[in-house]
């Protein structure tokens, strides 16, 4: 999903886009309330969500490198730009609690995949 940023809660995808073959994303209420508080965050300190997204990554201890897709030559760009922010550790708290990630329970399991 390149264009994160530029979808909004009751948005359709593109036709043909990666994200028309999972409309799930789009209907999906928790992960478009962390969108839009990604994009409160995000503009409270003059940054983009992609900004966000991979320097918040970037910083993480575990995290050697982030491998981010790209469409066109300013997204390339735009990718490169963005792990020039670095956020402090009240900026990764902040993030931790707008989304935190997912735990993930082994396939096969009795109590399903993702908690």
């Amino acid at each position: 999903m390149p264009r994160t940023t530029g979808y909004r809660r009751g948005d359709v995808a593109p036709p043909n886009s990666r994200l028309a073959s999972r409309p799930q994303v789009l209907a999906d209420e928790r992960a478009l309330d962390a969108m839009e508080a990604l994009q409160r965050f995000a503009a409270a300190r003059h940054l983009s969500v992609v900004q966000v997204a991979l320097g918040g990554l970037a910083a993480k201890p575990a995290i050697a490198s982030v491998i981010a897709g790209a469409s066109s030559p300013e997204h390339v760009r735009a990718n490169a730009l963005a792990s020039d922010w670095m956020p402090t550790d009240a900026d990764t708290a902040e993030l931790e609690s707008i989304a935190s990630p997912a735990k993930y329970i082994p396939l096969g399991s009795r109590t399903g995949y993702l908690r």
